[in-house]
């Protein structure tokens, strides 16, 4: 988990894009440029779970899913605002609904206007939410909460209670850095609290945006790792370290981002910050 990761980490290079059945009638979309994307097959209808980062990788993500189904795509749900999970959404059909927190629409709204990306001015949800939501998708009850501002300052867990599944985006991770948008309200106590509230679920598989599916037992290692780390960061500030002191002494990996992505500041820079 976070602790795990090298000193020197390089995030990979995106592979070819296949689709898994995760349990029946629920797929994931592995591979391609962006965040793991997942859907639901209904009676009528596909729901879809983030959308990939460009729009040839939304058109492509678009194939796998007509791979499976014929049936419409009528709903889109996004787990927060990052680029790699949403830049794809112009692919889709702009009619369909797409569900988000306030928080990630209103983050969406600024980083499009900021970036240029009209193109996706029509794709900002449309069925936002405050702190929970539970959507009926064709006899399968969804239940999305938001539990604090964690990676970003929206993040949203989609709970399939029939299935022990949620769907949790950037809130977990596997052998890759816990990054937080400290730009977008997102934060490291947010973060452990919403691992905490992870935890909670009568859950099974939870299924990340850059993962395969993880257990439970994977979200409480790394809710450990995440305390465990704020604390030694917090002791050092409070004995007056400064922030290369810390790092130093924390072995703080260096993340090598592909060429033309910023650089993120590691967990440990972002709590350091925060306290």
């Amino acid at each position: 988990m976070t602790e795990s990761v090298p000193k020197s980490f390089k995030f990979p290079v995106p592979g070819p894009i296949e689709t898994k059945q995760i349990s029946k009638n629920t797929y994931a979309v592995y591979g391609g440029m962006g965040a793991n994307s997942y859907f639901l097959v209904g009676k009528t209808s596909v729901l879809v779970i983030d959308a990939k980062m460009t729009e040839e990788f939304g058109k492509a993500l678009i194939e796998e899913i007509e791979k499976i189904t014929a049936l419409p795509i009528s709903r889109m749900i996004l787990t927060h605002s990052d680029l790699d999970h949403v830049n794809g959404l112009s692919a889709f059909p702009k009619d369909m609904q797409i569900t988000a927190t306030e928080k990630t629409r209103s983050e969406m709204k600024d980083e499009f206007e900021r970036s240029g990306l009209r193109a996706l001015v029509p794709y900002l949800p449309n069925d936002t939410f405050t702190k929970e939501k539970t959507i009926d998708f064709e006899g399968e009850n969804l239940i999305l909460s938001f539990i604090a501002p964690a990676h970003t300052g929206g993040d949203t867990v989609i709970f399939m209670p029939s299935k022990k599944l949620a769907f949790v985006g950037d809130l977990l991770v596997h052998g890759r850095p816990l990054l937080i948008h400290a730009r977008k309200g997102g934060s490291s106590a947010g973060l452990l609290e919403t691992l905490r509230f992870l935890m909670s679920l009568d859950c099974d598989t939870y299924l990340s945006g850059h993962a395969i599916p993880l257990n439970k037992n994977a979200v409480e290692l790394l809710a450990k790792s995440v305390e465990s780390v704020r604390e030694k960061v917090i002791t050092l500030k409070k004995q007056g370290k400064s922030l290369d002191e810390m790092k130093a002494e924390l072995n703080v990996a260096e993340l090598e981002m592909p060429p033309g992505r910023p650089r993120f500041p590691s967990l440990e820079e972002v709590i350091y910050d925060e306290n």
